[in-house]
């Protein structure tokens, strides 16, 4: 298995990830969880996406929209961006953008009072949240909306999901 999550903080990565982990984790697939505060690189990314057997928790496009957020140096670019989709789709790399609507944002921050989130994200989250369904929209790249959703159901909408219709 190939998967990527990816998507707006409160979108439901981590939680449909750890289903995913404790079902299918066979003991050779690698759980890459990536934060959006440490910068990445293209070299990075493209080793990382040659490993045979993964899941991983956010993805290239967030070095297109978080600093934007935090005012730093991006270090990809939109054409390395797209050369990592591409590689996506040729090793059969199921990526997948998570949203959810404002409403279960905000419920699911204020359920979340003992985890400190930087301002800058608590402050940006819509933006952060159109830029990802413009780049899915732009790139072709399928978005599942969790509102509302068990994580049971939210994987069997991306398990349904079939990559090469994207291309």
């Amino acid at each position: 298995m190939k998967l990527i999550l990816t998507g707006h903080d409160y979108s439901g990565k981590s939680t449909v990830l750890s289903k995913i982990w404790e079902k299918e984790n066979d003991g050779k697939m690698s759980y890459i969880h990536l934060s959006y505060r440490e910068p990445t690189t293209f070299e990075f990314y493209n080793n990382t996406l040659d490993f045979s057997n993964f899941i991983m928790d956010r993805c290239f496009l967030d070095e297109l929209i978080y600093p934007l957020v935090f005012r730093r140096k991006g270090n990809l670019t939109e054409e390395e961006a797209q050369v990592l989709l591409n590689k996506c789709r040729e090793q059969d790399i199921k990526l997948v953008i998570l949203t959810c609507t404002d409403e279960e944002i905000r419920r699911r921050i204020s359920l979340r009072k003992n985890i400190e989130e930087e301002p800058e994200v608590l402050l940006n989250i819509a933006m952060i949240k159109n830029m990802y369904i413009q780049y899915a929209t732009l790139l072709g790249i399928p978005i599942v909306d969790t509102t509302g959703k068990t994580p049971e159901e939210i994987i069997s909408e991306i398990e349904a999901i079939n990559i090469h219709k994207i291309i």
